[in-house]
């Protein structure tokens, strides 16, 4: 399971006016297997707010967007290296950014590419990146049946 060459997708995460989506299609548990993997992972650290204060965070993924209604939430997930996954929680999706100005080069998006194959694995789906708002411009994908990324 080799990463694709930083040098080989550098043009597509080259830091503009927009974050990285990773998109994961809508799992049978609502995202609970994704978010107990990442729990799982010693070498990953969390922190979970809402409305910008840090509170612990539910157990059940599907309690949260039901909690309070007008409420903000927002999971960060620091990878090694510093680079940081922003975990927004919406009704049956979990919405994933990264900031490109974090990737600089093959050893930030090794690391990216482990926490893409780890989501990707954890939800038994195929995972896309797309940039922000961009949900038909497929940059990256993994798909766990193969091992594999595509990249563009």
């Amino acid at each position: 399971m080799q990463n694709p060459r930083w040098k080989d997708v550098r043009e597509d995460w080259l830091p503009d006016d927009g974050l990285r989506d990773l998109n994961i299609p809508e799992t049978d548990d609502g995202g609970q297997s994704v978010v107990e993997m990442i729990r799982a992972r010693a070498d990953w650290t969390t922190n979970y707010t809402e409305n910008g204060e840090a509170v612990a965070m539910p157990e059940a993924v599907s309690m949260i967007p039901r909690r309070i209604q007008d409420t903000s939430y927002l999971w960060q997930i620091t990878l090694p290296r510093g680079v940081v996954a922003n975990c927004r929680f919406l009704p049956g999706l979990l919405d994933i950014d990264f900031d490109p100005r974090e990737i600089r080069g093959q050893k930030d998006f090794d690391v990216v590419c482990d926490f893409i194959r780890a989501v990707g694995v954890a939800a038994s789906e195929r995972v896309e990146v797309t940039p922000e708002g961009q949900d038909d411009q497929v940059i990256l994908s993994f798909d766990p049946a193969t091992g594999q990324f595509t990249t563009t």
